[in-house]
């Protein structure tokens, strides 16, 4: 004989502590990044180069979506050093792109 189901038996997500929703939705995150993980490493390549050759905007709306909205960089560097040690490195940019002016021009 078979047992029936009835709404009274059936557990759902109000009833499951806040605790263990958090547990089955990362468990469930793991397996759907596990499955994505598996199929891109089998089809990844050359699905990507098929994506780019046959639909080359969908191609760049993927690589837009992977780029952070916004890049914060500190470089502290510059500010560490004195003006004359920033004289210093513009006048050697400044020789170094005068030299590479000249050889562009010798050729």
């Amino acid at each position: 004989m078979k047992a029936k189901m009835s709404s009274s038996n059936i557990v759902g997500p109000k009833e499951i502590p806040l605790e263990g929703q958090r547990a089955l939705a990362i468990r469930s995150a793991r397996r759907s990044f596990s499955a994505l993980h598996a199929d891109f490493v089998q089809h990844g390549a050359s699905v990507i180069q098929q994506v780019r050759e046959g639909h080359p905007e969908q191609y760049l709306k993927v690589v837009a979506s992977l780029i952070p909205k916004e890049l914060h960089v500190q470089d502290a560097s510059l500010e560490d050093m004195s003006d004359s040690e920033l004289m210093d490195i513009i006048a050697v940019l400044r020789s170094q792109i005068a030299k590479g002016a000249g050889e562009a021009t010798e050729h």
